[in-house]
């Protein structure tokens, strides 16, 4: 019983883990794509 227990935490964190990187992505994909866009606006 105990094995499971710890098998789905250890599932559960992957999980989370994997969402966490995904969503990392995402932020870091979106923030790339919004400097470009300013960059238009630059005053140099």
């Amino acid at each position: 019983m105990a094995v499971d227990q710890l098998n789905d935490i250890t599932q559960e964190n992957s999980y989370m883990a994997q969402e966490s990187a995904d969503l990392s992505k995402n932020v870091s994909d979106k923030t790339e794509n919004m400097v470009k866009n300013l960059d238009y606006f630059s005053l140099n």
